[in-house]
């Protein structure tokens, strides 16, 4: 339901800066139709309208990458365009967009026998792609990479690896790319933890401030730990340890406006029901905020994601949570002038499974602000992809 602001011409300028008018959430729209499974979405938002949607596609028993695009902001679809044609496995993508609008991707691939990160990318907003390039030669394992770029086009990826397949004990690497990708730096490592370090999430701050949070069971039972670079990883500060609660997982960060904001789920104690909390650390402080437990379910709310809105001063919170018998997509949204969250929306009412959730935003002129998430779902008994956008403007 619209709700508008009316607003008289003598109260229009004392009230430009907090009148919102809220369009709400569209139905869900379902961007795959395959006989196998389509997971695991990443979503790259360039321009005011330009979406770019990569996911993990099972074509006869064997995961394929694949992407498809809109350009007029959601409405519609480019037909899927497979970006994958190895002799094994390709699964895990990620995307992100650069200053000059290429889009590059990073996955994981079988093709060496092991779990390796490979690379690709297009230099004409998805309409041909460049070959493969592998950035690992490990004869362990890798998974679930991240890919950023920074304000001056240039990339960085992270992942976990372990030394030897089956050794509980991964630790994050990264390489960047100065070239849009034609050539990457040797291998750095991250951590260097007796314990397994698993799921990073980065954001990157203009121009070369990265900040990385993951997982670590190093403590003994897992918990989130945080490092930061103002250099593009040339060096690196202390390793901070951002939670002391155990079994704290799957951690996502974004920044806006320099304050820095990371969620994850926790179980609070052993055989209690996993729930979303978030901190965050203000703009030139070096101490973060106590915890806010963002859901109370009788269920498991899991694998959470965050986006800032910074000119609209919004954080927004999304994750999937079985309370109801199976899993649905929910969303929170936190204004930080206040610093107060809302209330929880359901965004899914398919029947089936909805989970892994992802999220971006854009902005328009006005400013009208659009919040993407897209999800696999199996109500239709094998998992597709959907879609759904929420918008706004601000006075």
């Amino acid at each position: 339901m619209k709700k508008s602001c009316h607003i008289s011409i003598g109260l229009l300028l004392s009230l430009m800066f907090i009148c919102h008018s809220v369009y709400g959430w569209t139905g869900a729209n379902r961007l795959s139709w395959t006989s196998g499974d389509s997971i695991e979405p990443a979503v790259a938002i360039a321009g005011s309208h330009d979406i770019h949607v990569v996911w993990q596609e099972d074509i006869s028993g064997q995961g394929e990458i694949f992407y498809k695009k809109s350009t007029d902001g959601g409405n519609t679809w480019s037909i899927p365009i497979r970006l994958t044609w190895m002799p094994l496995d390709s699964f895990d993508p990620d995307i992100t967009i650069d200053l000059f609008y290429n889009i590059h991707i990073v996955w994981v691939d079988l093709a060496s026998g092991y779990w390796n990160i490979y690379y690709k990318k297009s230099t004409d907003m998805g309409e041909t792609w460049s070959g493969p390039k592998q950035l690992t030669w490990t004869m362990g394992n890798t998974y679930y990479p991240e890919i950023v770029a920074d304000q001056n086009g240039v990339l960085y990826a992270f992942w976990p690896k372990n030394p030897a397949p089956m050794d509980p004990n991964y630790d994050i690497y990264y390489k960047k790319s100065t070239d849009s990708g034609e050539t990457w730096s040797p291998l750095q490592r991250l951590t260097w933890n007796s314990g397994g370090s698993t799921s990073p999430a980065v954001t990157v701050v203009p121009y070369e401030e990265l900040h990385v949070v993951w997982q670590d069971s190093t403590p003994g039972l897992s918990e989130i730990f945080y490092k930061s670079s103002t250099n593009g990883g040339t060096n690196w500060g202390p390793t901070k340890r951002l939670t002391w609660s155990g079994k704290a997982y799957h951690p996502d960060i974004c920044e806006e406006n320099g304050d820095l904001h990371i969620i994850w789920y926790n179980y609070p104690t052993p055989g209690v029901y996993p729930d979303i909390y978030y901190k965050m650390k203000e703009k030139g402080s070096s101490s973060w905020s106590g915890l806010d437990r963002l859901t109370w379910t009788a269920g498991e709310s899991l694998y959470p994601r965050i986006t800032q809105v910074g000119l609209a001063n919004r954080i927004y919170a999304v994750w999937y949570d079985d309370f109801l018998g199976n899993n649905e997509i929910y969303v929170k949204v936190k204004d930080t002038t206040s610093g107060n969250w809302g209330n929880v929306t359901r965004l899914t009412w398919l029947a089936g499974e909805s989970s892994n959730p992802v999220i971006d935003f854009f902005t328009e002129f006005g400013p009208t602000y659009f919040i993407h998430v897209l999800w696999n779902d199996n109500n239709k008994g094998n998992y597709e992809i959907y879609y759904k956008k929420d918008s706004f403007f601000t006075f």
